[in-house]
């Protein structure tokens, strides 16, 4: 399947992975913006906002949705789940429908948890190409540890460096990439390269995402652990 994302509010990223008949949307905070999409003529890969979404061409008959995956509880990535639902009567794909395993999923959908953030944080592996993160990993950086510590999140980048392999483009919750680049400038060189890009490879996360490398930073006496290196990234002011 291609993929799109859809920019809303200020920096968050939703989603839809569609054919020419099917479609599932990602963290669907504004359904309106599914409900167009589902009907419009699509480029692979783009990021869209709703002007932009808005110009393509109609198509002459609406994708179906079949699934509404969230990544977390948040709001800002879970809000328009109830009217999606309401709406089109997708399968709901969380973690809570996860852990009822009642779930009959037809695509090449797999899943990991990932609490940190929430602890209700999944991860979904999509084909094996693209890996929705969430608010669990960003570009060169990590979500806020809101209801997990630093040994939570250290489990979480080893699942998904141990289980998903490096090519894997990660499609994130955020664009908090310059900030994020700056910080991490502090740690590691980035290659200017790499700036140009909004999704990164897990590759390219793990060698330059500073809390993919926390080992490394705390051998060099840079940080403490990795809560220490979560805090200096708190306070840290571009």
């Amino acid at each position: 399947m291609e993929f799109i994302a859809i920019l809303v509010r200020k920096d968050n990223f939703m989603y839809l992975f569609f054919d020419q008949e099917k479609a599932f949307c990602v963290d669907a905070y504004d359904p309106n913006l599914i409900e167009i999409a589902l009907n419009k003529k699509l480029q692979h890969g783009k990021i869209y906002t709703n002007e932009s979404l808005q110009n393509e061409e109609n198509l002459d008959k609406t994708r179906t949705l079949i699934y509404c995956l969230t990544t977390h509880h948040h709001f800002d990535h879970s809000s328009g789940d109830s009217i999606i639902k309401e709406k089109y009567n997708p399968e709901m794909i969380n973690y809570h429908t996860l852990k009822e395993n009642k779930l009959k999923i037809e695509e090449n959908i797999k899943y990991y948890f990932t609490p940190c953030h929430t602890k209700d944080s999944v991860c979904f592996l999509i084909e094996d190409t693209y890996l929705l993160t969430g608010d669990t990993f960003f570009y060169l950086g990590v979500g806020k540890f809101f209801e997990g510590t630093g040994e939570d999140m250290k489990k979480n980048i080893v699942k998904i460096i141990t289980e998903v392999n490096e090519k894997v483009i990660l499609l994130y919750g955020h664009d908090y990439s310059k900030t994020n680049t700056l910080f991490a400038e502090k740690y590691l060189e980035i290659p200017d390269f790499l700036k140009k890009k909004v999704f990164l490879s897990l590759s390219e996360e793990k060698k330059y995402n500073p809390f993919f490398n926390y080992n490394e930073l705390v051998s060099q006496g840079k940080i403490k652990d990795m809560d220490d290196l979560r805090h200096k990234k708190d306070i840290f002011k571009p």
